[in-house]
Formats: structure tokens, sequence, C-alpha cells
């Protein structure tokens, strides 16, 4: 949200060079009515009118449209400020409306944590179905290579792996520290799937060959 200008009034050359930014933050419940007793403050103090920006996410949102709505009307402050209570009328409306970002009963606590399992398994499926079709392409190869008498170095893979994630974590590091974008991240997500890649094939030729199944 960014603030107007008042009616009437034209938009100060200065603005936004020394813009006043407020960020509420996420974590459901919690952090909503953390961000309302900041926003209460704020208005009680007569601060709001300074805010140009609002930024907002997960319940921390919850309170930002609150508020943007509320700074609509004429009496903005006057319907949210009183942080010591009692709370004004569009507070407490607030209040009691906000059960649905909590569970209220077994059934809707049992319902987050399947949809959280059926979110996180779903997440999955396609990298990993990727890493098993890979595997499976690269041990047929490796098959083919040890009828012909070739052996591919899965512990060697391995290990030049292992080496580029401890090269990748470092590079990353360095990039997050110094704050330069140098692709760390994306060498180490490489150098991540490359290894759990040599690591698939190498498990998978080793029990294709115990079974007798592949020379």
């Amino acid at each position: 949200m960014r603030s107007q200008p008042a009616a009437g009034t034209s938009e100060s050359p200065n603005r936004g060079k020394n813009a006043v930014g407020l960020g509420l933050s996420g974590g459901g419940i919690r952090s909503a009515t953390f961000c309302l007793g900041v926003v209460q403050v704020l208005a009680d103090r007569d601060l709001l009118k300074d805010v140009d920006y609002l930024s907002t996410v997960s319940g921390g949102g919850y309170t930002g449209s609150f508020l943007t709505r509320q700074l609509e009307s004429a009496d903005a402050h006057l319907g949210v400020a009183a942080p010591h209570g009692p709370d004004p009328d569009p507070v407490r409306y607030l209040r009691q409306h906000a059960k649905y970002l909590t569970a209220s009963d077994l059934k809707e606590r049992w319902s987050m944590v399947t949809a959280s399992l059926a979110g996180m398994i779903l997440n999955w499926t396609a990298p990993v179905s990727v890493i098993g079709v890979a595997a499976l392409v690269v041990v047929a190869i490796s098959c083919g290579l040890s009828s012909a008498g070739l052996m591919i170095p899965w512990l060697m893979l391995l290990g030049a792996g292992s080496f580029a994630i401890a090269l990748g974590l470092l590079a990353y590091g360095v990039q997050l520290r110094y704050r330069v974008d140098n692709g760390g991240g994306g060498f180490l997500a490489l150098a991540v799937g490359g290894t759990l890649l040599f690591g698939c094939c190498g498990y998978l030729r080793l029990h294709i060959k115990n079974s007798g199944t592949c020379p």
C-alpha cells in the first residue's frame, strides 16, 4: 500500500526520497495479533500518517488489509488506536472474525496436517521421479558398458559431487555475506542434484549387480 496525498493537495516533488515503510510479517494468528498491537500503538502516537508504504505477508496481511480499509475512512486513527483498551468497534470486529486463521477443533487441525503432508508429497514427486528415471537410464547404460568390459567409477563421482557441494556451500556463503550475485546458489543446486543422481545410480547399479541381473 502506498499512501495518497490529501484531497485538494499535490504530491510533493521530494516524496519518495525519504519515504517510511511499515512491514507486517507473517506467522498466522500470532503475527496478526502482534502486528495489530504495533499498529494500534503507532495510531495512538499519531505516527501512522507518516507511513508511506505498507508491506505485508501471511498473518500480517490480515492486519494490513484491515489497516488499508480503515485508513480510507474519515476517523481512521480513532478506529485503530486505543492500544490499552477498550477496543474501538472496528478492532473489536477484527478480533471476533479472526478465528479462521487458527484451527478451532480436532478435525480442522487434522485437515491442516494432512494438507501439509499432501503438499510436501506433491512437491517432492516431480524431482524424485526425474532423478529416478535418470538413474534407471544411467544404470542401463552402465550395464551396457559393463558388458563391453568398461566400468563407471561411481564412488569417484560421488566423491567429486561431495567436493562440489562443499565448494558450492562456500561460494553461496560468500555470496550471501558480501551480497555478490555470482550464481553460487545455482551451482550449489546443480551439485546437490548431480550428487543425488550419482548416489541413486550407484545404489541401483550395486543392487542390480548383486541380484545378478547385470554383469
